[in-house]
């Protein structure tokens, strides 16, 4: 059975898991930035 609890925790979860996939792809576009200009 499943609980309106359990669904929202789900979504807030998803929302996280978005916002820190993104946090994530920024971070590695700037670090790549960041060894081009090393080069």
């Amino acid at each position: 059975m499943i609980t309106a609890r359990f669904v929202i925790g789900v979504s807030g979860e998803a929302q996280r898991l978005r916002e820190v996939m993104l946090i994530r792809e920024y971070s590695i576009r700037s670090m790549e930035a960041f060894a081009k200009n090393m080069l």
